[in-house]
């Protein structure tokens, strides 16, 4: 009689994988309900048939300041980026918004949108440094009741792992017709372990990842990553295989309950670990 994988079941058979996922096997559940390697392919399966451990899907709350709200960005690839801007400046419709873009994006093009055309700044070399949106004042909205999406493409730095900061101002106009602002511009402290903490004010962050195919991909971390939520779209995250990650609630409760796994906390610079998407 063949036993049903259960959740336990399911993290062992995780840990079979990422045991042998540098040639690509079988792993199978046999009867005696211990998971086992039956030759070298380039697949993995249960005896029944093939299997996926859940994707964990993220989803990015309402923020009320200015942030990327476009998805994994890769070293080296040529991509839009999207901000969002949510709010206006204390219930007033946003006129203009300003962003810098670090010195290491390359080929960088403004994205006209509702504002209209957009202009920008260069810097000595004759790359784009700032990009600005303008709103004509005549189209000025009575009340702060619309979302924005401001994008621009560029080629980013091959640099996996790494954090840009876009400082952003975004400008407004009181009814008596003075131009006020909020800057956006607050970055998270230098070797903090949260990538997103950075006061009241913080400036929109991309974090650039490393090229990835879906399965497993072996990275080496060029840094110490403390913050294990930049993993979220991922099914799970080993290293040493005997520490994991998972935000699939369901996943993080089996690794948890196995007393041989504990939860991946941080990746120190220059350890291998390995990553399913």
């Amino acid at each position: 009689m063949s036993h049903s994988p259960g959740p336990d079941a399911s993290l062992q058979f995780a840990r079979c994988l990422s045991q042998h996922r540098s040639c690509g096997v079988i792993c199978v559940w046999p009867d005696n309900g211990k998971p086992q390697i039956q030759g070298v392919i380039l697949m993995q399966v249960w005896k029944s048939g093939a299997v996926g451990l859940g994707l964990a899907i993220l989803s990015g709350s309402a923020l009320s300041h200015v942030g990327v709200a476009s998805g994994p960005a890769f070293a080296g690839d040529r991509t839009i980026v999207d901000l969002s801007v949510p709010h206006g400046c204390d219930g007033m419709d946003t006129l203009r918004v300003e962003v810098d873009i670090p010195e290491q994006f390359t080929s960088v093009q403004p994205i006209d949108n509702v504002f209209g055309p957009a202009t920008f700044e260069t810097n000595s070399e004759g790359g784009i440094s700032k990009i600005i949106w303008t709103k004509p004042v005549e189209n000025a909205l009575a009340a702060d009741d619309h979302y924005y999406k401001l994008s621009f493409r560029a080629t980013l730095p091959d640099a996996p792992f790494t954090v840009a900061a876009l400082p952003t101002t975004q400008y407004c106009q009181t009814p008596d017709g003075n131009e006020t602002f909020v800057s956006w511009d607050e970055l998270p402290a230098e070797g903090g372990h949260d990538h997103h903490a950075a006061g009241s004010h913080p400036a929109p962050t991309l974090m650039i990842f490393p090229q990835r195919f879906p399965g497993w991909n072996q990275y080496v971390a060029p840094d110490h990553l403390h913050d294990m939520s930049i993993f979220d779209d991922a099914e799970i995250v080993w290293k040493n295989d005997v520490e994991a990650y998972s935000a699939n609630p369901v996943t993080l409760q089996m690794i948890e309950s196995d007393a041989d796994v504990s939860v991946l906390g941080q990746i120190h610079p220059g350890e291998t670990f390995w990553v399913k998407y």
